[in-house]
């Protein structure tokens, strides 16, 4: 199959017209060095160096911030206190750390508050780069109270079942990597968490990671270890209320399911891993919610049931977003691949961003396929995912891959481990 493409666009989440970050630093070095990798820079950012937590805190208090960057040692009140103190109170702003050290247990203390993480000496264009994207995010997820509700905190449950299974198999000393990948596979608030520590240039990794299991093995068994049983990266899924339309175990199995199911359906182009992860992570924004906002998608779903329109046009007309549009925001703040975060935004509406086809389009037939190997081909198609996009997949030139990817999907149903790869 050819490798998957984008269409060509000049920003899929074009940079805010105006955009305000704080870079604070004790060491005025730090300071004159991160001015002279921006100088120039041409995209409207309103950039003000601050030399302690406390000159932080009294800007924040002062004018409204969209990203805060800080180092992580800073007299009485360091980087971890400081974006502790912004995420309880500024929650909708884009927390970035910064160390000069290779000690895990930074990025240890940090975990909880920080959605990224930078090691210095910086590298220009990554610096660039990360500030770059979280001001852009802004334009993808635009509503205050979202955003707020999205960065209020950084955890996402895990199924209680598979989080169980993943703190019994680190105790154990012999387990191996490509078992521990197997069991986070499985979840996609787990999955998602690894990915972004992976992610990070703080543990040195020159890019970002395209699998899981890839990200298991850069980590380290050791790592992960602390991460999953001392600094509780993920907790188990407690809604705070009953939420009627949503089950745990069937999120999870869906997500995996679509996952196997894109990775097959691309079969060896090498982006057939990203098309597995951006599977499992393509509902994310469906866990922050029912986490975080209960209430709100009990909402959702009461009203879908009321009037029977599907979930996506419903979250639109009650909440002005989609889960989709929450997922990738997320998912954006924490440094996962680009490419994975276009395709869980766009994965409704693959058609505004897929010129060939491409990880979007993927995944909105492999989500239907899914749900229903049998499903209808409907030639408009639509968010709604009710139906195959017979018009799209026509024009893409993919229409006699369909029965095969139906007798994947039949297979998966069947035998859900059947095509997992040998680790």
């Amino acid at each position: 199959m050819q490798s998957v493409g984008h269409a060509q666009v000049p920003s899929l989440f074009p940079t805010p017209r105006r955009a305000r970050i704080l870079v604070v630093d004790d060491d005025e070095l730090v300071l004159r060095s991160i001015g002279r990798l921006l100088r120039g820079r041409d995209a409207g950012w309103d950039v003000l160096f601050l030399g302690s937590g406390e000159a932080a805190l009294r800007e924040l208090a002062r004018a409204p911030v969209d990203v805060i960057v800080s180092d992580v040692h800073m007299g009485a009140l360091g980087g971890a206190r400081l974006l502790a103190h912004v995420q309880e109170n500024y929650p909708d702003v884009a927390r970035i750390i910064l160390s000069g050290e290779s000690d895990p247990r930074i990025a240890f203390r940090t975990v909880s508050f920080a959605h990224q993480f930078l090691a210095k000496p910086f590298d220009a264009e990554r610096l660039k780069s990360t500030l770059g994207r979280a001001c852009a995010l802004r334009s993808l997820l635009t509503n205050e109270s979202i955003r707020a509700l999205v960065g209020r905190s950084n955890e996402l449950p895990a199924a209680p079942a598979t989080y169980l299974e993943l703190t019994r198999a680190l105790r154990d000393p012999s387990i191996s990597t490509g078992r521990i990948a197997t069991i986070i596979e499985r979840d996609v608030g787990i999955a998602a968490r690894v990915l972004q520590m992976a992610s990070s240039s703080f543990f040195g990794l020159p890019r970002t990671v395209s699998s899981i299991a890839g990200a298991v093995g850069f980590l380290g068994l050791d790592t992960l270890r602390t991460l999953v049983l001392a600094c509780e990266i993920v907790r188990t899924f407690q809604p705070g209320s009953r939420l009627d339309g949503f089950s745990m175990d069937r999120f999870q199995e869906h997500s995996l399911r679509t996952a196997r199911l894109a990775r097959l359906m691309l079969g060896q182009d090498p982006d057939s891993e990203d098309a597995f992860v951006a599977g499992l992570l393509h509902s994310i924004g469906l866990l922050v919610l029912a986490s975080r906002a209960p209430h709100r998608l009990a909402e959702v779903f009461a009203q879908g049931e009321a009037t029977s329109q599907p979930l996506i046009p419903t979250e639109r007309a009650l909440l002005g977003i989609t889960h989709a549009e929450v997922g990738a925001y997320l998912l954006g703040l924490w440094g996962i691949r680009q490419q994975v975060v276009e395709a869980v935004a766009y994965h409704a509406r693959p058609e505004r961003i897929d010129s060939s086809w491409g990880l979007a389009s993927t995944l909105h037939v492999a989500s239907i396929l899914a749900r229903d190997p049998e499903a209808l081909v409907d030639p408009d198609g639509s968010e709604a995912m009710g139906a195959l996009p017979g018009t799209h997949i026509e024009r893409m030139g993919m229409s006699d891959r369909l029965e095969g990817w139906r007798a994947i999907a039949r297979l998966l149903h069947h035998s859900p481990r059947a095509s997992e790869r040998p680790r």
